[in-house]
């Protein structure tokens, strides 16, 4: 599988942690592209991409930042003349994309679309982006529509990029189904196909019995194999075993291989023999006794050396020993 490639300019946009959720719902920069086939990340989701995104933006500021901040959205959403003033108390700061997060979410609170006025006019494009951020989220929860019409306005860049992807990941918080359909009938762009597998991803986790049936009930034509790999890829974590039992709806042997890699590293991390049970089941190829290596040795190195070492094949054992070297 490809590495997945970060947009390195939307990095430098944002100080501290507020790009994390993006990152972690990011896709090849090709994802779109006619014949493309969206590839799945080899390494597992270690968590709820909106949760890490709060908890780390939360941990790179000291208590009286985020005070200030509060305080800003919510006089932003009081009286925007007198947020607006306050905004130069934050320049030169590292706390000004989390001001203009800030002032643009309460602002969306009263009046979203002079607030998306405001944000497509800052001068600064990495100040569009930090804006966008407070923005979407708050305008998507309550009119996703109006939201996509903006967003879908925007020329071609970082701002209509990330703007489309927060809107996938808000809008799959309340009315899934709905936003995967709609971003299927959108024209395939960046944007677009990160939104896409945040919601495949995102749903998974809230809801995984309807999410796996919806997913599963596309046509191929919508790409349903790539859906749903996404979302048991997302699911690892939080139900390994199911993962293993749904990885048969695929037909495409990589697919269903990854998918079950995936599951079984996350078992062994717990019930390595369990792992390795299910990986004999499948006649033990080799990708999924690595994947039986990684997860064991990240809670167990010694005891899965002695594992590797028990092995009557010096190829695979060499090979398993070198997947956990690290």
């Amino acid at each position: 599988m490809n590495a997945r490639k970060p947009l390195a300019i939307l990095a430098a946009a944002i100080t501290g942690g507020a790009m994390v959720g993006y990152f972690l719902r990011n896709a090849s920069p090709d994802a779109g592209a006619p014949g493309h086939r969206q590839e799945s990340s080899t390494v597992r989701p270690r968590g709820n991409a909106r949760s890490l995104e709060r908890s780390h933006s939360d941990g790179n500021s000291s208590a009286a930042s985020r005070n200030r901040l509060l305080e800003l959205e919510i006089l932003a959403a009081r009286d925007i003349e007198k947020a607006l003033g306050k905004l130069p108390l934050f320049r030169d700061t590292d706390d000004l994309p989390m001001a203009l997060a800030a002032l643009a979410r309460g602002w969306a609170q009263t009046d979203p679309q002079a607030a998306a006025r405001w944000t497509a006019q800052l001068e600064n494009p990495d100040d569009q982006v930090s804006a966008a951020l407070g923005l979407v989220p708050a305008w998507a929860a309550n009119d996703p529509e109006a939201c996509l019409a903006w967003a879908g306005a925007r020329p071609s860049g970082n701002l209509r990029e990330l703007s489309l992807v927060e809107l996938a990941d808000t809008w799959a918080a309340s009315q899934p189904a709905l936003a995967l359909d709609r971003f299927l009938s959108m024209k395939p762009e960046p944007g677009t196909e990160r939104g896409l597998h945040a919601i495949a991803s995102q749903w998974a986790l809230d809801d995984p019995d309807k999410s796996i049936n919806h997913i599963a009930a596309l046509a191929p034509s919508q790409r349903r194999d790539e859906f749903l790999e996404t979302a048991l890829v997302s699911l690892t974590n939080q139900d390994p075993d199911r993962v293993w039992n749904e990885a048969v709806r695929f037909t495409d042997p990589e697919r269903l291989g990854h998918v079950r890699a995936m599951a079984l590293e996350a078992i062994a991390e717990t019930r390595p023999q369990t792992a390795l049970n299910l990986a004999q089941s499948a006649e033990n190829p080799p990708a999924l006794l690595r994947a039986v290596a990684r997860g064991w040795a990240s809670r167990d190195a010694a005891a899965a050396e002695t594992w590797i070492g028990s092995l009557s094949d010096p190829g695979l054992a060499a090979t398993l020993r070198e997947e956990i070297a690290d």
